[in-house]
């Protein structure tokens, strides 16, 4: 799902069942809808955010993706959200709001290729056109990456107002999009999640699991833990930059920016990560099956020999490694961050150089 992110942005939205099944309800209860009121939509980003860390914990501490049961829960709350805010408001509010999918997604388009902007007949007519539009926004709003999930509504509506473009160097004759600060937050927590996901699959995190069950009784706690606790640290480490490089400037713009930089590492390390649980993970079919019928728990210590370097797989990963940090550089520079050459070389080259130093560890998908 990432990687469609990256050549058609939101277009996975557009196919939801549960934003589907919220657009056949609207048409069987026809009538008027009014807009979802201001609070509900910041109560909703909010609400995404905390989806993508708790979504992100439950595959880290309960495998989810092993775990029918949950699962099947989460797919529920998911329909019955899309449907609940369907009848009374107009739109997707659920997709363009509440969806921990739906932001992580947005998050990713802001690289994507594939994109529907303003056309021939000028910004005023596109904005128009935009009328029709299920997720509230228009092919001139600097938010329209994050928001336009590639349904085509405008284009039936707009006629040349607005058009389909494919760019593999998006925004390139326009100044970057910036983030609220709900999306600079995902940025750092999903790039945190990430390294979580990867420091587990290593080594490193046997020892620490060896210490941390010293103390706890149990896998899922300890894992929770020190996952929370390098999300803080990720977090922290991002704030405290701003704070001291702004020093009476602007800091939440300076945090916004670096994380918008952040933005192509993030992606091309959920890559890296899939193609690790794709390739050395092919076992974890049958844990799932096993999981599924009682004989194994999800989520577990992995054996110390289930450690190994595939190097066509590091190969790999260092290439899409090295392609985000070339990406970060791009975004910092169209940015125009507020910090001297080797500061920015530093503060956005590190995350990048400590996800390298991890992939360069043998590594297990057996978790």
């Amino acid at each position: 799902m990432p990687l469609t992110a990256l050549f058609v942005g939101r277009l996975w939205c557009a196919l939801c069942p549960a934003g589907a099944l919220g657009d056949w309800v609207q048409g069987v209860f026809s009538g008027a809808r009014a807009m979802a009121p201001a609070w509900m939509q910041r109560l909703g980003a909010w609400s995404a955010l905390a989806g993508v860390v708790a979504t992100g914990l439950a595959f880290l501490a309960l495998g989810l993706e092993t775990n029918g049961a949950l699962t099947a829960l989460l797919l529920v709350l998911v329909t019955v959200g899309a449907v609940a805010l369907a009848l009374p408001f107009r739109g997707r509010v659920w997709c363009r709001w509440f969806c921990p999918l739906g932001l992580m997604l947005g998050l990713y388009s802001r690289v994507g290729w594939l994109e529907i902007s303003p056309g021939s007949a000028g910004t005023r007519a596109s904005a128009g056109a935009a009328r029709a539009c299920p997720q509230f926004t228009s092919p001139v709003s600097h938010q329209r990456r994050h928001d336009c999930i590639l349904c085509g509504q405008c284009l039936k509506q707009g006629g040349e107002a607005v058009r389909l473009s494919f760019d593999p160097a998006p925004g390139r004759a326009s100044r970057p999009p910036s983030l609220t600060l709900i999306q600079a937050l995902g940025v750092n927590l999903l790039l945190g999640l990430l390294m979580v996901d990867s420091l587990r699959m290593t080594p490193p995190f046997l020892d620490y699991m060896t210490l941390a069950l010293s103390y706890l009784s149990s896998y899922r706690l300890a894992l929770t833990l020190g996952g929370l606790a390098l999300l803080g640290l990720v977090l922290g480490a991002q704030a405290g930059v701003a704070r001291v490089a702004a020093r009476l400037g602007d800091r939440g713009r300076l945090f916004r920016q670096l994380s918008l930089a952040l933005v192509p590492l993030a992606l091309a390390l959920h890559l890296a990560l899939s193609a690790q649980h794709l390739v050395a993970g092919g076992p974890g079919v049958l844990q799932g099956i096993g999981v599924e019928i009682g004989f194994l728990a999800s989520g577990h210590m992995p054996p110390a020999d289930a450690y190994s370097t595939i190097v066509p797989l590091k190969s790999f990963q260092l290439l899409l490694l090295a392609l985000g940090v070339a990406g970060v550089a791009y975004q910092s520079s169209r940015s125009k961050l507020a910090l001297g050459g080797r500061t920015r070389m530093m503060v956005l080259g590190a995350p990048g150089l400590m996800q390298g130093l991890i992939f360069l560890q043998p590594m297990s998908a057996a978790c």
